[in-house]
């Protein structure tokens, strides 16, 4: 996700879906389709999340990891509702990260069925 203080000043390159930040991270969103399910990436070259903190990303009013300043930019209620909204629409979300290397949010969706 792209923090909110950077959000008006990121670069995005609408031919390859990267968003360049300032700081000089990217974020990479990507769909495509997975036989009956349709899968939106979000991967960014951020600071990445802790295993044991995967759980709580989506914990209501929950935030991970231990910088301060970025706590204070958020409540905590982004991917919580990413996950509720996804699941009422009959899919849901995943995550892969390893610390230090950046993280990729995975939301998948059913199609619907060809008329």
């Amino acid at each position: 996700m792209i923090p909110r203080s950077s959000r008006g000043s990121s670069e995005f390159h609408p031919t390859c879906g990267i968003f360049r930040r300032p700081s000089g991270g990217t974020v990479r969103v990507s769909a495509q389709r997975n036989g009956t399910t349709v899968e939106i990436d979000v991967a960014d070259t951020g600071p990445g999340i802790a295993a044991e903190d995967h759980a709580a990303v989506f914990e209501e009013f929950k935030q991970v990891g231990g910088n301060t300043a970025r706590k204070a930019e958020g409540t905590g209620l982004g991917m919580p509702l990413s996950k509720r909204f996804a699941e009422l629409h009959g899919g849901g979300i995943r995550l892969e990260s390893t610390p230090g290397k950046g993280s990729t949010f995975t939301f998948y969706l059913p199609l619907s069925p060809a008329a």
